[in-house]
């Protein structure tokens, strides 16, 4: 596998030299990160007295970090477009950014989907938003969805948001959605080129130890790069980090109203 553990891959992955993983201590970096439950789904709920009925959802399941990598390791990527040999050098040409860019456009299509479906023709929230924190030194990344759901309509909108993801997980995004997710993506890298504190921050991405494996490519011809990717490597990803998210999906939920006391339940 292409891990952050050191050594290298047989088969697959072509024999790429793993990178030093930020993480030595394995029984601290359980406590941290929750291995142990990582693949468990956990449902939630917390019940506060009110006079005001409101009802607030997150959802969120583990994935990979920006770097692609996933409990120090890189082998979820066998249903990739051209295996690991491919996005090794996709990687390579990104500068370690390709997953990054790619979960950045999806992640929009499935925000788009998200409102269109959830919000406007469901009529189940207020509000829906999915975000992706890639995290920058620990060896997972997060996807969480914010739903502020009317209160009688949760369990549909929680469902609902599932079935969207599954599937962007099984039958990706169109060549339409590319497009409408990449033109104000473009607009706003644009618009941060022509701001010093946006290169400063990305010299400083540069310039920082091994924990992040940037390279002077992540900042090459950055809209160039982005007009590159396709709908199909795209997909690729989203059904890599995407697959079986509900076996590992966390769901907890907020409710104010008539209630007696405090309640919590966990399962």
């Amino acid at each position: 596998f292409f891990g952050l553990m050191g050594g290298e891959r047989e088969g697959g992955g072509g024999g790429v030299k793993g990178r030093q993983r930020v993480w030595d201590d394995e029984e601290l970096y359980g406590k941290l990160f929750h291995l142990s439950t990582q693949n468990r789904a956990v449902r939630a709920t917390v019940q506060i007295p009110d006079d005001t009925v409101r009802s607030f959802v997150s959802m969120g399941f583990a994935t990979v970090n920006r770097w692609g990598i996933w409990d120090h390791v890189r082998d979820i990527w066998y249903d990739f477009p051209g295996g690991e040999r491919q996005l090794d050098k996709r990687m390579r040409e990104h500068g370690d950014m390709f997953v990054a860019r790619s979960i950045a456009l999806f992640s929009d299509v499935i925000n788009n989907r998200l409102y269109e479906r959830v919000r406007e023709k469901g009529g189940l929230v207020y509000s829906v938003d999915m975000s992706f924190d890639p995290m920058f030194y620990a060896d997972a990344g997060f996807f969480t969805i914010s739903l502020a759901a009317f209160p009688d309509k949760i369990e549909i909108a929680i469902e609902l948001v599932k079935t969207i993801l599954a599937q962007v997980q099984a039958e990706g995004i169109t060549e339409k959605e590319l497009e409408a997710s990449r033109r104000p993506t473009l607009v706003e890298v644009r618009q941060n080129l022509e701001r010093n504190g946006y290169w400063l921050s990305l010299m400083q991405g540069i310039q920082s130890d091994q924990t992040q494996p940037k390279t002077l490519f992540s900042v090459e011809n950055i809209c160039e790069k982005y007009e590159e990717l396709t709908a199909e490597e795209i997909s690729g990803v989203a059904r890599c980090v995407l697959k079986g998210f509900n076996e590992r999906l966390v769901v907890s939920t907020g409710l104010s109203g008539k209630y007696a006391n405090i309640t919590v339940t966990n399962d």
